[in-house]
């Protein structure tokens, strides 16, 4: 079964194009692995909704004038991209989960709210409520999966973005989390 599998994905990416990364980085190698004892974990991080300019490319670009509560442009881009992959998965029962991580601990950037208007509060309400979108719309498009706030999904693992006293490098530094999580992550 599971060199069936590999061999389905691997045509799908030669097929598609779709997840090319994987061949250059090396990762195709780790597929086999991976689809013989355990579920195939996606991260995907996401921008919160924050309000766009059409650029003369006629694409949108975040200006950060504003800040919505729907689902936002960098998940609006890449659900067309990440949505024939899952279909993939879907279809030859290959286990997956797909957690996408919306970027509320941006609200610790006291500039970004600034600009925004708004309180920290108020930033991470909206990324809470795009969340439910976004989750909702995955439940739609039966991609397995859920989108959580990233503050959310770290202080499950011991971690705490709003801590006064770190700054980033220091909170990269300090950065906690249970031996488990990290274990079998890639950059891809």
């Amino acid at each position: 079964m599971k060199n069936e599998n590999l061999r389905k994905i691997e045509d799908f990416i030669n097929s598609s194009g779709t997840l090319c990364f994987l061949e250059q980085s090396g990762e195709i190698d780790k597929l086999p692995y991976r689809l013989s004892s355990e579920t195939l974990n996606f991260f995907v991080p996401l921008c919160p909704d924050y309000s766009f300019e059409i650029n003369d490319n006629n694409e949108r670009i975040h200006d950060f004038s504003g800040m919505e509560e729907g689902k936002g442009i960098v998940y609006e881009k890449l659900i067309k991209n990440v949505q024939p992959f899952f279909d993939f998965l879907n279809k030859n029962n290959i286990d997956y989960y797909a957690t996408f991580l919306m970027a509320d601990v941006e609200s610790i950037d006291k500039l970004i709210l600034k600009k925004l208007g708004i309180t920290k509060n108020e930033f991470m309400e909206r990324c809470n409520r795009s969340s439910e979108k976004i989750s909702k719309n995955l439940k739609l498009r039966k991609i397995k999966g859920e989108c959580l706030g990233m503050e959310e999904f770290f202080a499950k693992h011991n971690y705490d973005f709003h801590r006064k006293e770190d700054t980033n490098i220091e909170k990269i530094k300090k950065l906690e989390i249970d031996k488990t999580f990290l274990d079998k992550v890639t950059e891809l």
